[in-house]
Order: C-alpha cells, then sequence, then structure tokens
C-alpha cells in the first residue's frame, strides 16, 4: 500500500496496566499488529504495527515511547521482521492460572482501549496477539493470569464485554504449542 505501516519491538514492565500505558502513549494511531508472550516477571517485549497518518510520525514514536520509561526499536525496514518474526512472536511459556479467550473485536477506534480499561488490574496479561484481518473485526488472542478465587468475577468479565469470545484454555493447540 502507502507504506504507512511502521513495526517496532517496544519493551515495557512486566505488570498490570502495563499494556494500558503503552496503548496510551500511541492512541492516536491504529493498530494493526500487537503480538506479545510472558517471558519473565521483570519485563515484556511487544511486537508492535501502527498505520501512520504521515512518514514524519515515525519519528515521534521512539521519543514519545522513552518518555514513558518503554524502550522502542524501529523494526520497519527489517526484512525479517516483516517476513516471519511477525507470525512467531511468542511460543511456550509455563505461566501459573493462565486462562486462554479468542475474541473477536470490532475494528473500530477504541476498541482495544475499552478492552484494557475493563481489565482488571491484578489480572496479568500474559500473552496478547491482535491481528486485524481486514474488514471490520479484528482476531484478539489474549492470555490472562486469573486465580482460582477470581474464576466468577472472570466469567463476568469475558461475558458482559460485549465482544464474542472463545476459551481455547482446553484447546489443543495451545497445550501443544504456548504451555
Amino acid at each position: 500500500g502507502e507504506g504507512l505501516e511502521a513495526l517496532f519491538t517496544v519493551r515495557i514492565p512486566e505488570r498490570p496496566g502495563a499494556f494500558n500505558e503503552l496503548y496510551a502513549a500511541l492512541s492516536q494511531w491504529n493498530v494493526t499488529k500487537f503480538s506479545y508472550r510472558y517471558e519473565n516477571p521483570d519485563h515484556a517485549f511487544i511486537f508492535l504495527g501502527l498505520k501512520l497518518t504521515n512518514h514524519a510520525d515515525q519519528e515521534l514514536i521512539i521519543p514519545r515511547l522513552a518518555e514513558k520509561g518503554m524502550e522502542a526499536t524501529d523494526l520497519t525496514n527489517n526484512e525479517l521482521a516483516k517476513a516471519h518474526m511477525q507470525h512467531i512472536v511468542g511460543g511456550r511459556s509455563v505461566v501459573e492460572h493462565e486462562r486462554l479467550l479468542r475474541f473477536t473485536f470490532p475494528e473500530k477506534p477504541g476498541a482495544l482501549k475499552y478492552f484494557l480499561r475493563c481489565l482488571k488490574m491484578q489480572w496479568n496479561c500474559s500473552m496478547f496477539h491482535y491481528r486485524n484481518i481486514g474488514g471490520d473485526v479484528a482476531s484478539v488472542l489474549v492470555g490472562l493470569q486469573v486465580p482460582p478465587g477470581d474464576n466468577d468475577s472472570f466469567q463476568t468479565f469475558a461475558s458482559t464485554l460485549g465482544f464474542p469470545y472463545v476459551d481455547e484454555t482446553s484447546n489443543v493447540v495451545y497445550s501443544q504449542f504456548l504451555r
């Protein structure tokens, strides 16, 4: 297309609320890709695609994230990142009390922000894969650490969010490739 998608890797703190802070810092641009998998308790690496308004926007992103204490690397011209890494970010991880959900988000401004605001702060996001599949919907795969005592609250969250979802925690693909 117009060459207005920029790709980045961003290092953020591994704690509840960090995704929301990252999104808030970049909310003027539409997210086209967002991939993450829990690796360690200190920091997280996010693979991020943004649809820019113009080419000058690309120069604003890294300094804006640095102001928020996040390290970013521009991968826009990195062929390995474009051709392969965006499809295989993540992998296996042993995450205590992880629940895996697949959502369908409406592809409209504010849907991701709404989801992040609705998340309970005590539930750590252990995996996140956002894929704009064209048209009017996006596919979102989310891993959340939900302690057993929060199961009722979690069910209420998932069923009242307003986005269609499937609980994939028992899916064989999850157990063989991500767990």
